[in-house]
């Protein structure tokens, strides 16, 4: 094993698993700050984009390894892994990164998603309501 492998927490953490196939149930089993160990009856492939919902966090990475039903995702910030049960997972700054004291707003895919079919749902409403009146 290589000396320079962070230490990992042993876990058992359900969270939802969201990729380009839909949504499934998962099982976070161990983590570090750069990623997670997880098992799921559906394995995304290697290199995928994955959305790991905890709660109240959505944390995004990219699939590296699979076998059998665990799989491995590195994830796109680092974060406090002391964290994790609490719901609200908070991240850790990499190295460069400048400190900012705006409050972040981050969304996810699903819900930008939402509001594009909300909006396209109301505009065709809107269409039919038109010609209706015509």
């Amino acid at each position: 094993m290589s000396s320079n492998r962070e230490s990992r927490k042993r876990l058992m953490l359900r969270a939802r698993l969201r990729n380009q196939d839909g949504t499934c149930d998962a099982q976070i089993v161990d983590a570090s700050s750069r990623g997670l160990s997880m098992t799921s009856q559906q394995v995304p492939a290697r290199g995928e984009i994955v959305e790991v919902v905890l709660d109240r966090t959505v944390l995004i990475g990219q699939v590296r390894w699979c076998r059998g039903n665990r799989f491995g995702v590195v994830l796109q910030q680092r974060i406090d892994v002391s964290s994790l049960h609490s719901g609200v997972i908070r991240t850790l700054p990499s190295a460069g990164d400048t400190v900012s004291h705006a409050p972040a707003q981050r969304f996810a895919l699903t819900d930008i998603l939402f509001f594009a079919a909300g909006i396209l749902a109301a505009a065709a409403f809107l269409f039919q309501a038109y010609r209706n009146w015509m």
